[in-house]
Protein backbone atom coordinates (compact mmCIF):
# COMPACT_ATOMS: atom_id res chain seq x y z
CA UNK A 1 0.00 0.00 0.00
CA UNK A 2 3.17 2.25 0.37
CA UNK A 3 3.01 3.53 -3.35
CA UNK A 4 -1.33 4.01 -3.68
CA UNK A 5 -2.81 6.36 -1.18
CA UNK A 6 -5.06 3.91 0.10
CA UNK A 7 -5.58 4.62 4.20
CA UNK A 8 -8.38 2.62 4.78
CA UNK A 9 -10.03 -0.66 3.82
CA UNK A 10 -12.21 -3.48 4.56
CA UNK A 11 -11.70 -6.71 4.60
CA UNK A 12 -14.22 -9.37 4.14
CA UNK A 13 -14.38 -12.11 1.22
CA UNK A 14 -10.27 -12.54 1.09
CA UNK A 15 -9.28 -15.71 -1.35
CA UNK A 16 -6.99 -17.08 1.31
CA UNK A 17 -6.51 -19.09 4.09
CA UNK A 18 -7.16 -17.99 7.69
CA UNK A 19 -3.78 -17.90 8.96
CA UNK A 20 -2.90 -15.59 5.47
CA UNK A 21 -5.53 -13.57 5.54
CA UNK A 22 -5.22 -12.55 9.40
CA UNK A 23 -1.88 -12.69 8.51
CA UNK A 24 -2.58 -10.01 5.86
CA UNK A 25 -4.70 -7.87 7.57
CA UNK A 26 -1.72 -7.37 9.93
CA UNK A 27 1.23 -6.82 7.96
CA UNK A 28 -1.31 -3.75 6.48
CA UNK A 29 -2.01 -2.52 9.72
CA UNK A 30 2.02 -2.13 10.53
CA UNK A 31 1.98 -0.15 7.38
CA UNK A 32 -0.21 2.42 8.56
CA UNK A 33 -3.65 0.98 6.92
CA UNK A 34 -6.72 1.36 8.98
CA UNK A 35 -7.89 -2.30 9.07
CA UNK A 36 -11.84 -3.26 9.19
CA UNK A 37 -13.01 -6.25 9.17
CA UNK A 38 -16.66 -7.89 8.34
CA UNK A 39 -18.83 -10.52 7.97
CA UNK A 40 -17.26 -13.92 6.67
CA UNK A 41 -13.49 -12.40 7.62
CA UNK A 42 -11.35 -14.70 8.04
CA UNK A 43 -13.09 -17.01 5.70
CA UNK A 44 -13.18 -20.38 7.25
CA UNK A 45 -11.55 -23.30 5.42
CA UNK A 46 -14.93 -25.24 5.58
CA UNK A 47 -17.30 -22.89 4.30
CA UNK A 48 -20.07 -22.87 6.92
CA UNK A 49 -23.65 -20.44 7.17
CA UNK A 50 -22.56 -17.60 9.50
CA UNK A 51 -25.98 -17.23 11.06
CA UNK A 52 -26.68 -15.52 14.15
CA UNK A 53 -30.55 -16.80 14.31
CA UNK A 54 -29.99 -20.27 13.71
CA UNK A 55 -31.67 -23.24 15.18
CA UNK A 56 -29.27 -25.62 14.89
CA UNK A 57 -26.83 -26.26 17.85
CA UNK A 58 -23.82 -26.58 15.69
CA UNK A 59 -24.25 -23.18 13.26
CA UNK A 60 -25.29 -21.45 16.11
CA UNK A 61 -21.86 -22.43 18.13
CA UNK A 62 -19.85 -22.03 15.08
CA UNK A 63 -21.23 -18.30 13.95
CA UNK A 64 -21.09 -16.95 17.87
CA UNK A 65 -17.41 -18.16 17.81
CA UNK A 66 -16.14 -16.94 14.69
CA UNK A 67 -17.91 -12.70 15.34
CA UNK A 68 -16.41 -13.13 18.92
CA UNK A 69 -12.96 -14.28 17.09
CA UNK A 70 -13.50 -11.56 14.70
CA UNK A 71 -14.56 -8.73 17.40
CA UNK A 72 -10.99 -9.76 19.14
CA UNK A 73 -8.94 -9.69 16.00
CA UNK A 74 -10.92 -5.96 15.64
CA UNK A 75 -9.26 -5.09 18.64
CA UNK A 76 -5.95 -5.83 18.15
CA UNK A 77 -6.32 -3.80 14.83
CA UNK A 78 -7.48 -1.06 16.31
CA UNK A 79 -10.65 -1.32 14.59
CA UNK A 80 -13.73 0.93 15.77
CA UNK A 81 -16.37 -1.77 14.86
CA UNK A 82 -17.28 -5.15 12.99
CA UNK A 83 -20.36 -6.03 11.46
CA UNK A 84 -22.17 -9.38 10.21
CA UNK A 85 -25.34 -9.59 8.20
CA UNK A 86 -28.41 -10.27 10.08
CA UNK A 87 -29.18 -13.88 10.21
CA UNK A 88 -31.42 -15.99 8.27
CA UNK A 89 -34.79 -18.03 9.46
CA UNK A 90 -34.49 -21.01 7.78
CA UNK A 91 -30.50 -23.39 7.90
CA UNK A 92 -29.38 -22.61 3.91
CA UNK A 93 -26.92 -24.84 2.98
CA UNK A 94 -23.80 -22.96 2.65
CA UNK A 95 -23.87 -23.65 -1.88
CA UNK A 96 -27.07 -21.56 -1.99
CA UNK A 97 -25.77 -18.05 -0.27
CA UNK A 98 -25.45 -16.10 -3.15
CA UNK A 99 -27.71 -17.89 -5.04
CA UNK A 100 -31.25 -16.03 -4.53
CA UNK A 101 -33.38 -18.54 -7.18
CA UNK A 102 -32.08 -21.22 -5.53
CA UNK A 103 -33.00 -19.76 -2.27
CA UNK A 104 -36.53 -18.73 -3.50
CA UNK A 105 -36.81 -22.72 -4.14
CA UNK A 106 -35.67 -23.94 -1.03
CA UNK A 107 -37.82 -21.34 1.00
CA UNK A 108 -41.18 -22.61 -1.19
CA UNK A 109 -39.83 -26.00 -0.07
CA UNK A 110 -39.31 -25.56 3.21
CA UNK A 111 -41.61 -22.41 4.11
CA UNK A 112 -43.98 -24.42 5.91
CA UNK A 113 -40.80 -25.25 9.12
CA UNK A 114 -39.44 -21.77 9.38
CA UNK A 115 -39.31 -21.12 13.07
CA UNK A 116 -39.73 -17.67 12.62
CA UNK A 117 -39.94 -16.52 16.19
CA UNK A 118 -37.54 -19.15 17.73
CA UNK A 119 -35.16 -17.79 15.25
CA UNK A 120 -35.69 -13.97 16.36
CA UNK A 121 -35.29 -14.80 19.95
CA UNK A 122 -31.84 -16.75 19.24
CA UNK A 123 -30.86 -13.53 16.87
CA UNK A 124 -31.28 -11.11 19.46
CA UNK A 125 -29.43 -13.61 22.15
CA UNK A 126 -26.50 -13.81 20.20
CA UNK A 127 -26.22 -10.49 19.04
CA UNK A 128 -26.71 -9.05 22.73
CA UNK A 129 -24.02 -11.58 23.76
CA UNK A 130 -21.87 -10.39 20.91
CA UNK A 131 -22.38 -6.57 21.97
CA UNK A 132 -21.11 -7.68 25.37
CA UNK A 133 -18.09 -8.99 23.85
CA UNK A 134 -17.68 -5.92 22.11
CA UNK A 135 -17.88 -3.87 24.86
CA UNK A 136 -14.82 -5.58 26.53
CA UNK A 137 -12.96 -5.38 23.40
CA UNK A 138 -13.59 -1.51 22.52
CA UNK A 139 -15.17 -2.70 19.12
CA UNK A 140 -18.74 -2.09 18.36
CA UNK A 141 -20.09 -4.51 16.80
CA UNK A 142 -23.14 -4.15 14.51
CA UNK A 143 -25.69 -6.03 12.40
CA UNK A 144 -26.12 -5.15 8.31
CA UNK A 145 -29.01 -4.67 6.55
CA UNK A 146 -30.06 -7.93 4.01
CA UNK A 147 -30.26 -7.47 0.34
CA UNK A 148 -33.80 -9.41 -1.16
CA UNK A 149 -33.13 -8.87 -5.13
CA UNK A 150 -35.40 -9.34 -7.46
CA UNK A 151 -34.22 -12.88 -8.15
CA UNK A 152 -35.65 -14.20 -4.68
CA UNK A 153 -38.90 -12.19 -4.78
CA UNK A 154 -40.73 -10.68 -1.72
CA UNK A 155 -42.38 -13.88 -0.78
CA UNK A 156 -39.14 -15.93 -0.08
CA UNK A 157 -37.54 -12.93 1.01
CA UNK A 158 -40.28 -12.27 3.82
CA UNK A 159 -39.79 -15.90 5.23
CA UNK A 160 -36.12 -16.23 4.78
CA UNK A 161 -34.93 -12.48 5.61
CA UNK A 162 -35.07 -11.04 8.99
CA UNK A 163 -34.87 -6.86 9.12
CA UNK A 164 -36.09 -6.39 5.92
CA UNK A 165 -38.62 -4.29 7.17
CA UNK A 166 -37.61 -0.83 9.30
CA UNK A 167 -40.17 -1.59 12.07
CA UNK A 168 -38.50 -5.19 12.24
CA UNK A 169 -34.97 -3.18 12.89
CA UNK A 170 -36.51 -0.98 15.31
CA UNK A 171 -37.58 -3.67 17.29
CA UNK A 172 -34.38 -4.59 17.63
CA UNK A 173 -33.40 -1.66 18.74
CA UNK A 174 -36.02 -1.64 21.65
CA UNK A 175 -34.89 -4.92 22.65
CA UNK A 176 -31.38 -4.53 22.47
CA UNK A 177 -29.71 -1.27 24.42
CA UNK A 178 -27.03 -0.10 22.15
CA UNK A 179 -28.08 -1.71 19.16
CA UNK A 180 -26.58 -0.12 15.59
CA UNK A 181 -26.70 -0.97 12.39
CA UNK A 182 -24.49 -0.49 9.57
CA UNK A 183 -26.70 0.40 6.67
CA UNK A 184 -25.76 -1.00 2.98
CA UNK A 185 -27.53 0.97 0.92
CA UNK A 186 -26.71 -1.31 -2.32
CA UNK A 187 -29.01 -3.90 -0.10
CA UNK A 188 -31.44 -1.37 0.53
CA UNK A 189 -31.97 -0.58 -2.77
CA UNK A 190 -32.57 -3.72 -4.10
CA UNK A 191 -34.73 -5.00 -1.34
CA UNK A 192 -36.76 -1.56 -1.33
CA UNK A 193 -38.21 -2.40 -4.72
CA UNK A 194 -38.78 -6.11 -4.17
CA UNK A 195 -40.55 -5.68 -1.05
CA UNK A 196 -42.19 -2.33 -2.26
CA UNK A 197 -41.56 0.43 -0.27
CA UNK A 198 -39.88 3.44 -0.10
CA UNK A 199 -35.96 3.49 1.03
CA UNK A 200 -35.95 7.51 1.72
CA UNK A 201 -38.51 6.23 4.28
CA UNK A 202 -36.15 3.46 5.72
CA UNK A 203 -33.71 5.95 6.12
CA UNK A 204 -35.44 8.14 8.21
CA UNK A 205 -36.77 5.95 10.24
CA UNK A 206 -33.56 3.95 11.31
CA UNK A 207 -31.35 6.79 11.01
CA UNK A 208 -30.50 7.29 14.86
CA UNK A 209 -29.34 3.44 14.92
CA UNK A 210 -26.91 4.04 11.77
CA UNK A 211 -23.47 3.74 12.77
CA UNK A 212 -21.91 3.03 8.96
CA UNK A 213 -22.62 2.72 5.45
CA UNK A 214 -21.57 0.51 2.73
CA UNK A 215 -22.17 2.56 -0.36
CA UNK A 216 -22.50 1.25 -3.95
CA UNK A 217 -25.00 1.41 -6.57
CA UNK A 218 -27.28 -0.90 -8.74
CA UNK A 219 -29.81 -1.28 -10.80
CA UNK A 220 -32.12 -2.09 -8.43
CA UNK A 221 -32.74 -6.06 -8.74
CA UNK A 222 -29.41 -7.17 -8.18
CA UNK A 223 -25.90 -6.06 -5.62
CA UNK A 224 -24.26 -4.67 -8.52
CA UNK A 225 -21.66 -2.96 -6.12
CA UNK A 226 -21.26 0.00 -8.87
CA UNK A 227 -19.95 2.99 -8.56
CA UNK A 228 -21.75 5.99 -7.91
CA UNK A 229 -22.28 9.72 -8.82
CA UNK A 230 -23.90 13.03 -7.08
CA UNK A 231 -27.40 11.79 -8.65
CA UNK A 232 -27.25 8.60 -6.38
CA UNK A 233 -30.84 8.79 -4.54
CA UNK A 234 -28.71 7.65 -1.00
CA UNK A 235 -26.33 10.81 -1.08
CA UNK A 236 -28.16 13.05 0.60
CA UNK A 237 -28.93 11.03 3.22
CA UNK A 238 -25.44 9.92 3.88
CA UNK A 239 -23.68 13.42 3.58
CA UNK A 240 -25.93 14.52 6.56
CA UNK A 241 -24.30 12.21 8.52
CA UNK A 242 -20.73 13.43 8.06
CA UNK A 243 -19.37 11.67 11.27
CA UNK A 244 -20.74 8.15 9.99
CA UNK A 245 -17.95 6.22 8.75
CA UNK A 246 -18.59 5.19 5.13
CA UNK A 247 -17.06 2.56 3.19
CA UNK A 248 -16.87 2.32 -0.67
CA UNK A 249 -18.15 -0.93 -1.67
CA UNK A 250 -17.22 -1.39 -5.52
CA UNK A 251 -16.71 -4.45 -7.76
CA UNK A 252 -14.05 -4.03 -10.65
CA UNK A 253 -14.08 0.00 -10.58
CA UNK A 254 -11.78 2.15 -12.13
CA UNK A 255 -9.55 4.20 -9.70
CA UNK A 256 -11.22 7.26 -11.16
CA UNK A 257 -14.38 5.72 -10.24
CA UNK A 258 -13.17 5.51 -6.46
CA UNK A 259 -11.85 9.19 -6.70
CA UNK A 260 -14.65 10.46 -7.91
CA UNK A 261 -17.11 8.68 -5.59
CA UNK A 262 -14.55 9.78 -2.64
CA UNK A 263 -15.01 13.42 -3.65
CA UNK A 264 -19.05 13.60 -2.91
CA UNK A 265 -18.63 12.22 0.28
CA UNK A 266 -17.97 14.50 3.68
Amino acid sequence: MAESDITHLEMSDVQASPTAAVGLARELRREGVCILLHNYFPAPIEPFLLNLASTHAGTLRQSRAHCARAIELSAELGAPFYAAHAGFALELPPDLLGQPKAQREFCRLHADGCPARRAGDIFQESVTELMATGRRCGVEFLIENHVAGGDLGAEAGKILLPGCFSDQILAWAAAMDGFGLLLDVGHLRCTARTMDFDPGKFCAAVAPLVRAFHLSDNNGYSDQHLPFDGSAWFLDFVTSHPKVPAILEFHDSRPDDVAAARALLP
